[in-house]
């Protein structure tokens, strides 16, 4: 069992590898581009049987994430074979690798590729191109909201979504899960504006839902495409997100849960002063960085926050989170 020393000794000492380094954008190895295929060749090769029903769940799992790697469409597929056992969804390792690497060539998905800063192991992500959105929709009939422009997406908000997507895809294999997805939105009256979430999930324990956001508070940006009085403007939105996702989850007697995914300990004990001057009700907010959820899994990685009496003076400090009942 995981301590908060061992949790603590993680954030500090090892990183997550969805963190943005700028040096990533210049790297020629950032993004594989496909050769361009028109769409009477995509149709051509389904009517060939080149493309399966088995590859376009492939695709739905990453639509259902926005982004995401190997492990991610992995938990996403177990997910849906459990809840469509009927269904051809394909299970094998092997086989999904090669499939995935077939959908990119073929032009329904983007297919990334970048190392980390520090490490030597090379990350590989996907998200559906406007072609496999297409697929999904007449032939799947795709339902949910999407983003067929998707792709161009910018590479410091592609890291929160995949560190989004990890903790949700993750949180599929609990008992109880209603429904989720990575691209909902959520209105703030406060700013009056439309925010997108990166990820929300609904779990039923025995007749009692629990409401699940992932927020990712990352404060790397891209300094190229954005100042820095833009990126605080963002940060502070996405904490009115929070705090508008709990008082709505609350009024419609729903219990909320926020999981706020930092990039290490400096920036998570950052992240908290945020919240906490922004009077955000934290009792239902915990804290972790993807390389804790990597050593210790969710049940275990989790952080929240007490206020501890030292010596007469009230002290803010970081404890274990106690035990969810979704968990």
């Amino acid at each position: 069992m995981a301590t908060l020393k061992d949790i603590e000794n993680i954030m500090k000492n090892k990183k997550s590898p969805f963190l943005y380094y700028p040096l990533i954008i210049d790297s020629k190895t950032y993004v594989k581009i496909q050769k361009k295929i028109s769409k009477d060749e995509i149709v051509a090769d389904y009517f060939l049987g080149k493309i399966t029903l088995s590859d376009l769940f492939i695709t739905f799992a990453i639509a259902k994430n926005t982004f995401a790697n190997y492990n991610m469409i992995q938990r996403t597929l177990r997910y849906i074979s459990k809840v469509y056992p009927e269904k051809p969804v394909p299970m094998d390792t092997d086989y999904l690798k090669t499939r995935l690497d077939m959908l990119a060539k073929a032009g329904l998905l983007w297919k990334y590729s970048y190392i980390p800063e520090g490490t030597d192991k090379k990350q590989v992500f996907f998200c559906v191109t406007a072609n496999g959105y297409g697929f999904l929709v007449r032939i799947l009939e795709y339902k949910h909201m999407y983003d067929n422009m998707g792709g161009i997406t910018p590479i410091d908000s592609i890291v929160k979504h995949l560190s989004a997507s990890d903790i949700i895809s993750r949180m599929l294999e609990l008992k109880g899960v209603e429904k989720f997805n990575t691209y909902e939105k959520l209105y703030s009256k406060k700013d009056r504006k439309a925010y997108q979430l990166y990820g929300k999930i609904i779990i039923n324990n025995n007749g009692t839902k629990y409401c699940t956001i992932i927020e990712p508070l990352f404060f790397r940006y891209d300094k190229a495409r954005i100042n820095g009085d833009e990126n605080e403007k963002n940060i502070r939105g996405r904490i009115t997100v929070i705090e508008t996702f709990i008082n709505t989850c609350l009024a419609s007697g729903i219990i909320p849960f926020v999981i706020v995914v930092c990039e290490g300990y400096n920036e998570l004990v950052d992240t908290i002063k945020l919240i906490k001057n922004e009077k955000v009700k934290d009792e239902y907010i915990s804290y972790t960085t993807t390389s804790v959820i990597n050593e210790f899994g969710i049940k275990e990685g989790l952080l929240s926050t007490k206020i501890k009496d030292d010596d007469g003076k009230k002290r803010l400090s970081l404890t274990k989170q106690p035990a969810q009942p979704i968990f």
